[in-house]
């Protein structure tokens, strides 16, 4: 088997798990740390920092001080996110 067509088996596999879910497409083009900065939050949703505070203070999505600073999950992040899409 040439180089090349090694790639091409290899770019067609990773096709064929991304189509049916085995590596979830964002995780498998960026990782994303798993606590973000309100920033980085927003960002990741699609929303302004002040959309961040408020679903916080609504208690849509948690967070956690550290260092007086807060910071949010991944994992609530992500919900939030799949509820605004459906």
């Amino acid at each position: 088997m040439t180089r090349e067509e090694l790639i091409a088996l290899f770019e067609e596999v990773i096709k064929r798990f991304l189509n049916q879910g085995i590596i979830p497409y964002p995780a498998a083009v960026e990782p994303k740390p798993q606590i973000m900065s309100r920033k980085q939050a927003a960002e990741f949703l699609g929303v302004s920092a002040n959309t961040v505070t408020r679903w916080n203070e609504k208690g849509y999505i948690m967070c956690a001080k550290v260092n007086g600073q807060h910071r949010y999950f991944l994992s609530d992040l992500v919900k939030q996110l799949n509820k605004r899409k459906s």
